[in-house]
């Protein structure tokens, strides 16, 4: 009887493997993108993150839905001396507020779906005046063609991770040759084989 190499069988069966978790995570991701893009016509949704500010600088970045799209927004804000900026309770000063935060409202009015939206926006701009400047970069992607390249992506992993794409005279289980068995059991991973394989 003839058999495979440790290291290529383990390698066959960690590719399989691997074909698996990808085509479960694409799919996912497929049907969470979708879930995202209808649910984008009902809320107004942003998630926020701002590191630590300096006294004279301070960045945002930001992900925003939109109706069918998705937009990343960086802003760095700068100032030439310290201008009191105080929140809407009067204990933070806007300036530095860091961390993150999720916010989420329900539209008032649902969106309407007037096509899809189509291309990709990237934009830059630069404001200034004599005690502050700001510089803002804004990507935005329709959702669609993300939940459509994830569902495309799945089907070729799931193609490489099933069972029936072992090679011929191998073990379902594990990939074994099993080229001259006439057991009916595989010695690798004690599956019973259906059919001995004679040489």
């Amino acid at each position: 009887m003839t058999s495979t190499t440790p290291g290529r069988y383990n390698g066959w069966l960690m590719r399989r493997r691997l074909y698996r978790v990808a085509s479960a995570l694409s799919l996912l991701l497929c049907v969470a993108s979708i879930v995202l893009w209808v649910r984008s016509y009902q809320y107004a949704e942003e998630f926020a993150w701002r590191p630590t500010a300096t006294p004279t600088q301070r960045r945002v970045f930001s992900l925003e839905v939109t109706p069918g799209q998705i937009v990343l927004d960086c802003e760095t804000h700068t100032r030439t001396r310290p201008e009191p900026d105080w929140d809407e309770s009067g204990s933070r000063e806007i300036w530095y507020q860091n961390g993150f935060e999720w916010l989420t409202a329900k539209r008032n009015k649902p969106a309407r779906i007037a096509g899809l939206p189509t291309g990709f926006r990237w934009e830059r701009s630069v404001s200034t005046t004599p005690t502050r400047g700001a510089q803002v970069l804004i990507a935005a992607t329709p959702i669609w063609p993300v939940s459509s390249s994830l569902f495309i992506l799945t089907l070729p992993l799931a193609w490489g991770g099933w069972p029936w794409r072992r090679k011929a005279n191998t073990c379902a289980g594990c990939g074994y040759n099993l080229t001259g068995n006439i057991s009916g059991v595989c010695p690798e991973c004690g599956m019973k084989i259906q059919k001995p394989i004679c040489a």
